[in-house]
Parts: C-alpha cells; sequence; structure tokens
C-alpha cells in the first residue's frame, strides 16, 4: 500500500517519457532535453491532463503547480540524501576501521529516509486532496490510478476505454 501510494505521488517524475514524446524541432540536442527541462515538461502535461480531467480553475491550477513544484523538490532532495548515504554506507562498509556502532548507525539513517519520504509525499498529496472539490478529489484518485497504470505498462487505454490514452480527451 505505502509503495504504490509512493508510486502514485512519484509519478510525476515517472512522466518523463511521455512529457519529451513531442520536443520542438530543431530546439533539442539528439539526446532530448535536459532532466530539469524534462521534468518541466512532465510537470506541464500533468497539470493539463489534471485541468482537462478534474475541470480546474485557473485558481487551483496554480495551486496545483505549487503542490507539484513541491513534489519535485521533496524528491531531488530525497535522490540527494539517498546518494549520500549510499555513497557514506559504501565508504564506511570497505573501511575495516569503521565499527559495527557507526555502520549499525549508517543503515538505520539509511533506512529511516525512506518512510521520512513517503510521509511527506502522503502530506503533499494531502495538500493537493485539500485544493480539490470532493468530486475532483475523487476524479484525481481515478485519474492518479489510471495514469499508475500507464507507467507500470498497463497499456494507455488501461481503465479508460476506446481512445483513453496519452493525449486523447479524458472529458466524459
Amino acid at each position: 500500500m505505502v509503495k504504490t501510494g509512493v508510486l502514485a505521488l512519484a509519478f510525476l517524475g515517472l512522466f518523463l517519457p511521455m512529457a519529451a514524446q513531442e520536443p520542438p524541432a530543431g530546439d533539442l540536442p539528439p539526446e532530448g532535453p535536459p532532466p530539469a527541462r524534462r521534468r518541466e515538461m512532465a510537470k506541464l502535461y500533468l497539470v493539463q491532463v489534471m485541468r482537462e480531467d478534474l475541470a480546474l480553475t485557473d485558481a487551483q491550477t496554480l495551486k496545483v503547480m505549487a503542490v507539484l513544484d513541491q513534489l519535485d523538490e521533496a524528491r531531488k532532495s530525497h535522490q540527494e540524501e539517498m546518494s549520500a548515504l549510499l555513497g557514506k554506507l559504501r565508504t564506511h562498509a570497505e573501511d575495516p576501521a569503521v565499527s559495527d556502532a557507526t555502520l549499525k548507525e549508517d543503515v538505520a539513517q539509511f533506512r529511516a529516509a525512506q518512510p521520512r519520504f513517503e510521509a511527506s509525499l502522503r502530506d503533499l498529496e494531502g495538500k493537493l486532496l485539500d485544493i480539490l472539490t470532493p468530486r475532483q478529489q475523487a476524479r484525481y484518485l481515478v485519474l492518479r490510478r489510471d495514469l499508475m497504470a500507464e507507467i507500470a505498462g498497463g497499456g494507455a487505454n488501461q481503465g479508460r476505454g476506446p481512445g483513453r490514452g496519452p493525449g486523447a480527451s479524458r472529458r466524459r
């Protein structure tokens, strides 16, 4: 359940391939846009999908974008923290002079980082839901599940019926 929630909240970072499908011709190097640009494209794609599917107002859209920015920042901070902790673990694990107590502390820090990140994602989803009306909240939860199914390889039309893949109008 927690992993599903984390994946669902982190889908912003996973939209990169979909967001980068139609880059402007001639503007980008052959390998595509840099990661920061892809994340921004993914965020804009997600905001557009949410705006269409949830019928967000302009004010709601701005608030959603702010929460998505916070989500991206939390993800980046978590990646940096995990990278630093992993480097520390590698260094300490290879050093015979490092005590078991130090290694135990390193492992505890590493293991504590993921639940902290998951809690921050749950808090951010709560902020996102607070922006929405009850009907929009329900639609958001369905949309999130559908998008996660697409990302997980369930196909573009998973749970949506004919013509409900990325880029198709999701309004019913």
